[in-house]
Protein backbone atom coordinates (compact mmCIF):
# COMPACT_ATOMS: atom_id res chain seq x y z
CA UNK A 1 0.00 0.00 0.00
CA UNK A 2 1.52 3.30 -1.09
CA UNK A 3 1.17 6.88 0.05
CA UNK A 4 1.23 9.88 -2.29
CA UNK A 5 2.43 13.09 -0.63
CA UNK A 6 1.46 16.36 -2.31
CA UNK A 7 2.96 19.68 -1.30
CA UNK A 8 -0.02 22.05 -1.10
CA UNK A 9 2.27 25.01 -0.33
CA UNK A 10 1.13 25.57 3.26
CA UNK A 11 0.47 21.96 4.22
CA UNK A 12 1.11 18.42 3.04
CA UNK A 13 -1.71 16.32 1.63
CA UNK A 14 -1.17 12.57 2.10
CA UNK A 15 -3.35 10.38 -0.09
CA UNK A 16 -3.58 6.63 0.60
CA UNK A 17 -5.68 4.99 -2.14
CA UNK A 18 -7.04 1.58 -1.22
CA UNK A 19 -10.13 -0.45 -2.09
CA UNK A 20 -9.94 -2.26 1.24
CA UNK A 21 -12.48 -0.09 3.06
CA UNK A 22 -16.06 1.00 2.41
CA UNK A 23 -15.45 4.28 4.21
CA UNK A 24 -13.29 7.31 3.56
CA UNK A 25 -11.26 8.57 6.52
CA UNK A 26 -9.73 12.02 6.67
CA UNK A 27 -7.40 13.05 9.48
CA UNK A 28 -6.09 16.60 9.71
CA UNK A 29 -3.13 16.64 12.09
CA UNK A 30 -1.89 19.92 13.54
CA UNK A 31 1.48 19.58 15.26
CA UNK A 32 3.86 21.85 17.12
CA UNK A 33 6.27 21.61 20.07
CA UNK A 34 4.27 21.17 23.25
CA UNK A 35 3.83 23.96 25.77
CA UNK A 36 2.11 23.20 29.05
CA UNK A 37 0.16 26.46 28.99
CA UNK A 38 -1.29 25.68 25.54
CA UNK A 39 -2.74 22.24 26.29
CA UNK A 40 -6.04 23.30 27.85
CA UNK A 41 -6.91 26.08 25.42
CA UNK A 42 -5.91 23.98 22.42
CA UNK A 43 -8.20 21.15 23.54
CA UNK A 44 -10.96 23.68 24.22
CA UNK A 45 -10.55 25.09 20.71
CA UNK A 46 -10.68 21.63 19.10
CA UNK A 47 -13.94 20.82 20.88
CA UNK A 48 -15.40 24.22 19.94
CA UNK A 49 -14.61 23.75 16.26
CA UNK A 50 -16.34 20.36 16.22
CA UNK A 51 -19.46 21.62 18.03
CA UNK A 52 -20.78 24.26 15.62
CA UNK A 53 -19.76 26.43 12.66
CA UNK A 54 -20.67 29.85 11.34
CA UNK A 55 -23.18 28.28 8.95
CA UNK A 56 -24.48 25.69 11.40
CA UNK A 57 -24.36 27.92 14.48
CA UNK A 58 -26.08 25.63 17.00
CA UNK A 59 -25.34 22.05 17.88
CA UNK A 60 -28.78 21.07 16.59
CA UNK A 61 -28.08 22.60 13.17
CA UNK A 62 -24.61 21.07 13.21
CA UNK A 63 -26.09 17.62 13.95
CA UNK A 64 -28.71 17.97 11.19
CA UNK A 65 -25.95 18.83 8.70
CA UNK A 66 -24.11 15.67 9.74
CA UNK A 67 -27.25 13.59 9.19
CA UNK A 68 -27.69 15.16 5.74
CA UNK A 69 -24.20 13.89 4.92
CA UNK A 70 -25.30 10.29 5.59
CA UNK A 71 -24.36 10.38 9.29
CA UNK A 72 -20.81 11.49 8.71
CA UNK A 73 -18.67 11.11 11.84
CA UNK A 74 -16.49 14.01 12.98
CA UNK A 75 -14.54 14.42 16.21
CA UNK A 76 -11.45 15.95 17.75
CA UNK A 77 -8.78 14.45 19.96
CA UNK A 78 -5.29 15.36 21.06
CA UNK A 79 -2.19 13.50 22.13
CA UNK A 80 1.46 14.01 22.92
CA UNK A 81 4.22 12.27 21.02
CA UNK A 82 7.50 13.10 22.70
CA UNK A 83 8.09 16.82 22.23
CA UNK A 84 5.07 17.31 19.97
CA UNK A 85 1.46 18.10 20.80
CA UNK A 86 -0.90 16.71 18.16
CA UNK A 87 -4.39 18.04 17.49
CA UNK A 88 -6.40 15.66 15.33
CA UNK A 89 -9.60 16.42 13.44
CA UNK A 90 -10.94 13.07 12.25
CA UNK A 91 -13.77 12.63 9.79
CA UNK A 92 -15.21 9.35 8.50
CA UNK A 93 -17.96 8.94 5.90
CA UNK A 94 -19.33 6.26 3.64
CA UNK A 95 -17.74 5.95 0.22
CA UNK A 96 -19.92 8.09 -2.11
CA UNK A 97 -20.26 5.16 -4.52
CA UNK A 98 -22.74 3.75 -1.96
CA UNK A 99 -24.59 7.04 -1.44
CA UNK A 100 -24.26 10.02 -3.77
CA UNK A 101 -21.20 10.98 -5.80
CA UNK A 102 -21.50 14.60 -4.69
CA UNK A 103 -21.07 13.56 -1.06
CA UNK A 104 -17.29 13.28 -1.45
CA UNK A 105 -16.84 16.97 -2.14
CA UNK A 106 -19.63 17.98 0.24
CA UNK A 107 -18.06 16.03 3.11
CA UNK A 108 -14.64 17.59 2.55
CA UNK A 109 -16.28 21.01 2.35
CA UNK A 110 -17.90 20.34 5.73
CA UNK A 111 -14.46 19.78 7.27
CA UNK A 112 -13.31 23.00 5.63
CA UNK A 113 -16.24 24.95 7.11
CA UNK A 114 -15.39 23.57 10.51
CA UNK A 115 -11.75 24.73 10.34
CA UNK A 116 -12.01 27.97 8.38
CA UNK A 117 -15.45 29.32 9.27
CA UNK A 118 -15.98 28.78 13.01
CA UNK A 119 -18.92 30.10 15.00
CA UNK A 120 -17.51 33.59 15.54
CA UNK A 121 -19.22 36.96 15.75
CA UNK A 122 -17.65 40.33 16.61
CA UNK A 123 -14.22 38.74 17.09
CA UNK A 124 -15.31 36.24 19.72
CA UNK A 125 -16.69 32.72 19.81
CA UNK A 126 -20.39 32.10 20.31
CA UNK A 127 -21.15 32.43 24.03
CA UNK A 128 -23.71 29.61 24.22
CA UNK A 129 -21.40 27.08 22.53
CA UNK A 130 -18.51 28.35 24.64
CA UNK A 131 -20.31 27.64 27.91
CA UNK A 132 -21.29 24.13 26.82
CA UNK A 133 -17.68 23.29 25.93
CA UNK A 134 -16.38 24.88 29.12
CA UNK A 135 -18.65 22.72 31.24
CA UNK A 136 -17.68 19.64 29.25
CA UNK A 137 -13.96 20.41 29.58
CA UNK A 138 -14.25 21.01 33.31
CA UNK A 139 -16.00 17.67 33.80
CA UNK A 140 -13.37 15.89 31.72
CA UNK A 141 -10.46 17.37 33.69
CA UNK A 142 -12.11 16.74 37.04
CA UNK A 143 -12.99 13.21 35.97
CA UNK A 144 -9.41 12.34 34.99
CA UNK A 145 -8.85 10.78 38.41
CA UNK A 146 -11.79 8.40 37.98
CA UNK A 147 -9.75 6.10 35.74
CA UNK A 148 -7.36 4.96 38.44
CA UNK A 149 -5.04 3.15 36.04
CA UNK A 150 -4.55 6.27 33.89
CA UNK A 151 -4.32 8.53 36.92
CA UNK A 152 -1.60 6.39 38.50
CA UNK A 153 0.51 6.59 35.35
CA UNK A 154 -0.07 10.34 35.12
CA UNK A 155 1.03 10.87 38.72
CA UNK A 156 4.05 8.60 38.34
CA UNK A 157 5.27 10.62 35.35
CA UNK A 158 4.89 13.82 37.34
CA UNK A 159 7.08 12.30 40.04
CA UNK A 160 9.66 11.26 37.44
CA UNK A 161 10.17 14.77 36.13
CA UNK A 162 7.65 17.54 36.73
CA UNK A 163 9.47 19.90 34.37
CA UNK A 164 9.48 17.54 31.40
CA UNK A 165 6.71 17.10 28.80
CA UNK A 166 6.40 13.48 29.99
CA UNK A 167 4.56 14.86 33.03
CA UNK A 168 2.10 17.10 31.17
CA UNK A 169 -1.56 16.20 31.57
CA UNK A 170 -2.95 16.14 28.04
CA UNK A 171 -6.51 16.46 29.38
CA UNK A 172 -5.60 19.97 30.53
CA UNK A 173 -5.62 21.97 33.77
CA UNK A 174 -8.48 23.65 35.65
CA UNK A 175 -6.42 26.76 36.42
CA UNK A 176 -5.81 27.30 32.70
CA UNK A 177 -9.46 26.61 31.87
CA UNK A 178 -10.58 29.51 34.05
CA UNK A 179 -8.40 31.90 32.01
CA UNK A 180 -10.13 31.12 28.70
CA UNK A 181 -12.67 33.63 27.35
CA UNK A 182 -14.64 33.85 24.13
CA UNK A 183 -12.29 36.61 22.96
CA UNK A 184 -8.89 35.16 23.84
CA UNK A 185 -10.04 31.84 22.37
CA UNK A 186 -10.56 33.58 19.03
CA UNK A 187 -7.12 35.17 19.34
CA UNK A 188 -5.68 31.71 20.00
CA UNK A 189 -7.59 30.26 17.04
CA UNK A 190 -5.82 32.66 14.65
CA UNK A 191 -2.49 31.75 16.22
CA UNK A 192 -3.32 28.05 16.04
CA UNK A 193 -4.00 28.21 12.29
CA UNK A 194 -0.62 29.88 11.67
CA UNK A 195 1.84 28.22 14.02
CA UNK A 196 1.15 24.52 13.46
CA UNK A 197 2.68 22.23 10.89
CA UNK A 198 -0.27 20.59 9.13
CA UNK A 199 -0.55 17.17 7.52
CA UNK A 200 -3.87 15.98 6.10
CA UNK A 201 -4.36 12.27 5.42
CA UNK A 202 -7.08 10.89 3.15
CA UNK A 203 -7.49 7.11 3.09
CA UNK A 204 -9.95 5.04 1.07
CA UNK A 205 -11.14 4.19 -2.42
CA UNK A 206 -10.34 7.62 -3.87
CA UNK A 207 -8.82 9.31 -6.93
CA UNK A 208 -5.60 11.20 -6.30
CA UNK A 209 -6.13 14.07 -8.76
CA UNK A 210 -9.75 14.62 -7.79
CA UNK A 211 -8.85 14.67 -4.12
CA UNK A 212 -6.02 17.12 -4.69
CA UNK A 213 -8.26 19.56 -6.58
CA UNK A 214 -11.01 19.45 -3.94
CA UNK A 215 -8.55 20.22 -1.17
CA UNK A 216 -6.97 22.97 -3.23
CA UNK A 217 -10.44 24.51 -3.54
CA UNK A 218 -11.57 24.28 0.08
CA UNK A 219 -8.44 24.48 2.24
CA UNK A 220 -7.04 27.99 1.76
CA UNK A 221 -4.33 28.01 4.42
CA UNK A 222 -2.47 31.30 4.01
CA UNK A 223 0.31 30.91 6.53
CA UNK A 224 1.42 27.84 8.44
CA UNK A 225 4.61 26.42 9.90
CA UNK A 226 6.27 24.19 7.31
CA UNK A 227 9.27 23.34 9.49
CA UNK A 228 9.46 19.91 11.08
CA UNK A 229 10.22 19.73 14.80
CA UNK A 230 12.08 16.91 16.49
CA UNK A 231 9.62 14.62 18.24
CA UNK A 232 12.24 12.93 20.40
CA UNK A 233 12.83 14.44 23.82
CA UNK A 234 16.32 15.07 25.05
CA UNK A 235 17.27 12.53 27.72
CA UNK A 236 15.47 13.55 30.90
CA UNK A 237 17.35 14.06 34.13
CA UNK A 238 16.76 11.01 36.26
CA UNK A 239 16.44 10.90 40.02
CA UNK A 240 19.69 10.36 41.89
CA UNK A 241 18.19 7.36 43.63
CA UNK A 242 15.07 5.28 43.12
CA UNK A 243 12.06 7.51 43.81
CA UNK A 244 9.27 5.74 45.73
CA UNK A 245 5.89 7.44 46.18
CA UNK A 246 2.71 6.21 47.85
CA UNK A 247 -0.62 8.00 47.51
CA UNK A 248 -3.47 6.87 49.69
CA UNK A 249 -6.79 6.22 47.99
CA UNK A 250 -9.96 4.30 48.75
CA UNK A 251 -9.59 2.20 45.60
CA UNK A 252 -10.17 -1.52 46.19
CA UNK A 253 -7.39 -2.45 43.78
CA UNK A 254 -4.07 -0.66 44.26
CA UNK A 255 -2.51 0.72 41.08
CA UNK A 256 1.23 0.26 40.71
CA UNK A 257 3.04 2.36 38.11
CA UNK A 258 6.79 2.13 37.57
CA UNK A 259 8.75 4.46 35.29
CA UNK A 260 12.05 3.40 33.74
CA UNK A 261 14.47 5.52 31.74
CA UNK A 262 16.36 4.21 28.75
CA UNK A 263 19.94 5.49 28.73
CA UNK A 264 22.03 6.15 25.61
CA UNK A 265 20.15 3.95 23.16
CA UNK A 266 21.21 4.14 19.53
CA UNK A 267 18.62 4.88 16.86
CA UNK A 268 18.80 1.25 15.71
CA UNK A 269 18.35 -0.08 19.26
CA UNK A 270 15.33 2.15 19.79
CA UNK A 271 13.70 1.01 16.54
CA UNK A 272 14.31 -2.72 16.74
CA UNK A 273 15.86 -4.58 19.72
CA UNK A 274 13.92 -2.39 22.17
CA UNK A 275 10.60 -3.45 20.67
CA UNK A 276 11.40 -7.13 21.07
CA UNK A 277 12.76 -6.52 24.58
CA UNK A 278 9.43 -5.02 25.60
CA UNK A 279 7.39 -7.85 24.05
CA UNK A 280 9.40 -10.49 25.91
CA UNK A 281 9.35 -8.53 29.17
CA UNK A 282 5.80 -7.34 29.50
CA UNK A 283 3.71 -7.11 26.36
CA UNK A 284 1.27 -9.93 25.81
CA UNK A 285 0.30 -13.23 27.39
CA UNK A 286 3.68 -14.85 26.65
CA UNK A 287 5.65 -12.16 28.48
CA UNK A 288 7.64 -12.66 31.67
CA UNK A 289 5.36 -10.32 33.59
CA UNK A 290 2.19 -12.12 32.56
CA UNK A 291 3.42 -15.68 32.96
CA UNK A 292 5.54 -15.30 36.09
CA UNK A 293 3.86 -12.52 38.06
CA UNK A 294 0.21 -12.75 37.07
CA UNK A 295 -0.26 -16.45 36.33
CA UNK A 296 2.41 -18.28 38.35
CA UNK A 297 2.42 -16.07 41.47
CA UNK A 298 -1.14 -14.68 41.13
CA UNK A 299 0.06 -11.28 42.32
CA UNK A 300 -1.52 -9.04 39.69
CA UNK A 301 -4.99 -8.52 38.27
CA UNK A 302 -3.16 -7.16 35.23
CA UNK A 303 0.45 -6.30 34.47
CA UNK A 304 2.10 -5.01 31.32
CA UNK A 305 4.86 -2.72 30.10
CA UNK A 306 4.61 0.05 27.52
CA UNK A 307 7.55 1.43 25.60
CA UNK A 308 7.43 5.18 24.81
CA UNK A 309 10.31 5.57 22.38
CA UNK A 310 10.13 9.36 21.84
CA UNK A 311 10.30 9.82 25.64
CA UNK A 312 13.04 7.22 26.24
CA UNK A 313 10.82 5.64 28.90
CA UNK A 314 9.26 2.30 29.69
CA UNK A 315 6.17 2.30 31.90
CA UNK A 316 5.17 -0.77 33.89
CA UNK A 317 1.53 -0.83 35.00
CA UNK A 318 -0.16 -3.27 37.35
CA UNK A 319 -3.24 -3.72 39.51
CA UNK A 320 -2.45 -5.47 42.78
CA UNK A 321 -3.50 -5.95 46.38
CA UNK A 322 -1.68 -3.30 48.43
CA UNK A 323 -0.30 -5.97 50.78
CA UNK A 324 1.53 -7.56 47.82
CA UNK A 325 3.48 -4.41 46.95
CA UNK A 326 6.93 -5.58 48.12
CA UNK A 327 6.72 -9.00 46.54
CA UNK A 328 5.40 -7.62 43.23
CA UNK A 329 8.08 -4.93 42.97
CA UNK A 330 10.82 -7.40 43.84
CA UNK A 331 9.59 -9.78 41.13
CA UNK A 332 9.42 -6.97 38.57
CA UNK A 333 13.03 -6.08 39.40
CA UNK A 334 13.98 -9.74 39.07
CA UNK A 335 12.43 -9.90 35.57
CA UNK A 336 14.32 -6.75 34.54
CA UNK A 337 17.53 -8.34 35.80
CA UNK A 338 16.79 -11.59 33.97
CA UNK A 339 16.59 -9.66 30.71
CA UNK A 340 20.02 -8.13 31.42
CA UNK A 341 21.43 -11.59 32.10
CA UNK A 342 19.94 -13.00 28.92
CA UNK A 343 17.60 -15.29 30.82
CA UNK A 344 15.21 -15.80 27.90
CA UNK A 345 15.30 -18.38 25.14
CA UNK A 346 15.67 -18.25 21.39
CA UNK A 347 12.11 -19.57 21.31
CA UNK A 348 10.99 -16.52 23.31
CA UNK A 349 12.75 -14.33 20.77
CA UNK A 350 11.17 -16.13 17.81
CA UNK A 351 7.69 -15.81 19.35
CA UNK A 352 8.27 -12.09 19.96
CA UNK A 353 9.29 -11.57 16.34
CA UNK A 354 6.20 -13.46 15.17
CA UNK A 355 3.94 -11.38 17.42
CA UNK A 356 5.52 -8.17 16.13
CA UNK A 357 5.02 -9.20 12.52
CA UNK A 358 1.41 -10.23 13.10
CA UNK A 359 0.54 -6.99 14.89
CA UNK A 360 2.21 -4.91 12.20
CA UNK A 361 0.36 -6.74 9.45
CA UNK A 362 -2.93 -6.14 11.28
CA UNK A 363 -2.55 -2.34 11.33
CA UNK A 364 -3.34 -2.17 7.62
CA UNK A 365 -6.77 -3.62 8.37
CA UNK A 366 -7.89 -0.41 10.11
CA UNK A 367 -7.81 3.01 8.52
CA UNK A 368 -6.88 4.89 11.68
CA UNK A 369 -3.85 2.72 12.44
CA UNK A 370 -2.87 2.67 8.78
CA UNK A 371 -2.68 6.46 8.87
CA UNK A 372 -0.70 6.15 12.11
CA UNK A 373 1.91 4.06 10.31
CA UNK A 374 2.46 6.62 7.57
CA UNK A 375 2.42 9.52 10.04
CA UNK A 376 5.05 7.78 12.19
CA UNK A 377 7.28 7.56 9.14
CA UNK A 378 7.01 11.34 8.89
CA UNK A 379 7.63 12.41 12.48
CA UNK A 380 9.55 9.48 14.02
CA UNK A 381 11.66 8.41 11.05
CA UNK A 382 10.46 4.81 11.25
CA UNK A 383 10.89 2.47 8.31
CA UNK A 384 8.11 1.17 6.11
CA UNK A 385 6.34 -2.03 7.14
CA UNK A 386 8.27 -4.43 4.90
CA UNK A 387 11.62 -2.99 5.98
CA UNK A 388 10.63 -3.12 9.66
CA UNK A 389 9.66 -6.80 9.44
CA UNK A 390 12.88 -7.65 7.58
CA UNK A 391 15.14 -5.83 10.05
CA UNK A 392 13.27 -7.08 13.10
CA UNK A 393 13.76 -10.69 12.01
CA UNK A 394 17.54 -10.11 12.06
CA UNK A 395 17.67 -8.86 15.65
CA UNK A 396 19.83 -11.09 17.87
CA UNK A 397 19.56 -12.09 21.51
CA UNK A 398 22.82 -10.28 22.24
CA UNK A 399 21.39 -7.01 20.89
CA UNK A 400 18.39 -7.31 23.21
CA UNK A 401 20.67 -7.94 26.20
CA UNK A 402 22.61 -4.76 25.40
CA UNK A 403 19.34 -2.81 25.39
CA UNK A 404 18.29 -4.40 28.69
CA UNK A 405 21.49 -3.12 30.33
CA UNK A 406 20.50 0.46 29.43
CA UNK A 407 17.13 0.39 31.21
CA UNK A 408 16.83 1.40 34.86
CA UNK A 409 13.93 2.03 37.24
CA UNK A 410 13.57 5.71 38.14
CA UNK A 411 10.23 6.03 39.95
CA UNK A 412 7.88 3.62 41.70
CA UNK A 413 4.41 5.00 42.42
CA UNK A 414 1.48 3.25 44.03
CA UNK A 415 -2.07 4.53 44.37
CA UNK A 416 -3.66 2.81 47.38
CA UNK A 417 -2.01 1.47 50.50
CA UNK A 418 0.42 3.40 52.69
CA UNK A 419 4.15 3.97 52.84
CA UNK A 420 4.30 2.79 56.44
CA UNK A 421 3.02 -0.65 55.47
CA UNK A 422 5.24 -1.05 52.43
CA UNK A 423 8.75 0.07 53.31
CA UNK A 424 11.51 -1.73 51.46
Amino acid sequence: MKETIIDMQHYNLHIIPTKKFKQIKIRAIFQKPIKKEDITIQNFLGDMLTYSTKKHNTFRKFSIAIQDLYSLDIFYNSSRTGNLFLSNFIMTFLNPKYTDESMYEESIKFLSDLLFYPNIKNNEFDKNSFQVIKNFTKEEIEGSKENKKVYATMRMLEEMNLNSPISYRTCGYLEDLEKITTKNLYTYYKKFMKENKIDIYVCGDIEINKTKEIFRKYFPFKETNKNSSNAYLNPSKSNIKENIVFEEDDTKQAKLSIGCYMKNLTNYERKYPLTLYNIILGSGTDSKFFKDIREKESLAYYIFSTCNKPDDTIIISSGINAKDYKKTVNLIKLKLEEMKQGNFSERDLAKAKKLFQTSLEEVVDRQYTLIDVFFAQTILDVDDIKTRIKKMNKVTKEEIIEVAKKIEIDTIYMLGGSHADNKN
